[in-house]
């Protein structure tokens, strides 16, 4: 590939209970048959049991770090897709919070939704944080219900990030959630473009500053920091740049990374052999696109499916957003069936 670099702003990312023994006894071992069926990917609950009120209940434990990812509590990578919260986007809430959404992550069998919080205190028709709490409860209480993970990202403007919003933000939404085990905080979405080298030593003292934050409010959650918009191409690679921030728990923090605008996994496979990592976004490739963020990369235009090979947990950009792109995921389970890579055999 020539090596493009992105633009200043990517417009178009932003633009019945059972009741008798024998029909819970049924029941569990439907779920359990359908966690051995081969899909596309894996989800669903970490464990099903009885609860207090001999109902099937869903619990999942922590996410942890194995084989230099970010991991459910069972080991299985994460895979996904990402549901907006935008205050001037209102469908987009809607839609988030609409049962078509959470019905396909069951079909698909999805284990973590990736929740963009574009808190941006500037804008016109920000959302408050109160109403954030409010969408993100009633989020993180269905994701739970269905045995999926929730990274609440962090989503200012694309290439930006501002301190002040950032640290009101997580002094909150950190501290509210720190005892709900399936979520994932995301630290800053993209804060810098476009290459990893364009990081300068202010923008890892900041991400210093929020980890430490964060983890003194919720020092059980996983973070994710960094979020690399792309991996680049010249000049300090991801690993290296990772490599000056200082004091991080690696046990519990694993590098975010995004595969927009390369054509070549080196950097990625180079940045999974020195930290935890996880690509949080890319989207489809399309050939006829008049924008290029998007390319085959090691001959793979579905990135799902490369990251399954690399071995590297993954939410995706538009598979989920609107009802519009569930194709889009159709088109992912396919590749990744096709390519052998179900989570029967990933896994």
């Amino acid at each position: 590939m020539s090596g493009a670099t992105p633009p200043v702003a990517w417009t178009m990312k932003e633009d019945a209970p059972v009741k008798s023994v024998l029909n819970r006894a049924l029941l569990i071992v439907l779920l359990a048959a359908t966690a051995l069926s081969c899909g596309p990917w894996v989800g669903g609950p970490v464990q099903t049991g009885m609860d207090a009120a001999g109902d099937v209940s869903v619990s999942l434990g922590r996410p942890r770090i194995a084989d230099n990812t970010l991991v459910g509590s069972d080991g299985r990578r994460l895979r996904g897709g990402t549901l907006w919260l935008y205050g001037w986007i209102g469908d987009k809430k809607a839609w988030a919070m609409s049962e078509a959404v959470w019905q396909s992550m069951r079909d698909h069998r999805l284990n973590v939704v990736r929740v963009a919080c574009a808190y941006r205190p500037e804008r016109e028709n920000n959302l408050s944080l109160e109403q954030y709490e409010a969408l993100l409860d009633t989020l993180i209480d269905r994701a739970e219900a269905s045995g999926i993970y929730v990274i609440i990202d962090f989503h200012p403007r694309p290439g930006s990030y501002d301190m002040t919003a950032a640290r009101t933000f997580w002094n909150r939404i950190a501290r509210r959630y720190r005892d709900r085990p399936n979520v994932i905080y995301e630290l800053i979405n993209e804060p810098v473009f476009s290459r990893p080298d364009d990081y300068t030593d202010q923008t890892l003292r900041d991400f210093e500053e929020l980890w430490r934050l964060v983890h003194e409010l919720a020092p059980d959650t996983p973070a994710i920091v960094m979020t690399f918009c792309q991996v680049g191409d010249t000049g300090r690679t991801p690993a290296q740049v990772v490599d000056a921030l200082r004091g991080i728990d690696w046990s519990k923090t694993a590098v975010g990374f995004h595969s927009y605008w390369r054509d070549s996994s080196e950097r990625i496979v180079d940045l999974k052999r020195h930290y935890p990592c996880i690509n949080t976004e890319f989207y489809n490739f399309r050939p006829n696109a008049r924008r290029r963020e998007m390319q085959i990369m090691d001959g793979h235009a579905y990135h799902a499916t490369l990251m399954e090979k690399l071995g590297i947990s993954w939410t995706q950009w538009d598979i989920l957003d609107t009802e519009g792109h569930l194709p889009n995921l159709d088109a992912v389970a396919a590749d990744l069936k096709a390519q052998g890579r179900c989570w029967a055999d990933a896994d």
